[in-house]
């Protein structure tokens, strides 16, 4: 989701006033998206009551403190010598191209499709992790896509 101007002039998400007194009102966790609120709009309480509400309810704290953890366990893990999927890309013979990044370098496997499925999008997953799902050592592959 974007914000809307109207020439240079923020434009409140809640009442559509594009007068200069509209600003973005960060999450006060620093996870979700601003939201762009006028000066009269974010001086209603039942506004700011809302507001407030959908900070708690969608626990944004804790998501933002779930997601420093990962980010935390994922350096570790490369400071301990680990190479942490990157990057992938679909390649022409059918198999999965993937970037594992070390702490100063990166490595490339090929892998099949359902080997590299197996494994969630927000899931660390290290080149050991898909040879134990695929049985074998992963073929060597170049650290770039081109």
């Amino acid at each position: 989701m974007g914000f809307c101007y109207e020439g240079k002039k923020l434009v409140c998400d809640n009442c559509g006033a594009a007068e200069g007194t509209t600003r973005k009102r960060k999450c006060p966790h620093n996870y979700c998206y601003p939201t762009a609120l006028c000066k009269k709009c974010w001086s209603d309480p039942a506004i700011r009551a809302k507001d407030k509400a959908h900070h708690i309810n969608n626990d944004c704290a804790g998501k933002m403190q779930a997601s420093r953890d990962h980010a935390a366990k994922e350096v570790a893990m490369r400071e301990a010598g680990a190479f942490i999927r990157c990057s992938a890309m679909s390649a022409k013979d059918g198999r999965v191209h993937v970037i594992f990044r070390g702490n100063n370098s990166e490595i490339g496997k090929y892998m099949a499709k359902e080997t590299y499925d197996a494994i969630g999008l927000r899931e660390i997953a290290t080149p050991e992790d898909y040879e134990k799902i695929e049985g074998k050592t992963l073929e060597n592959a170049p650290t770039n896509f081109y």
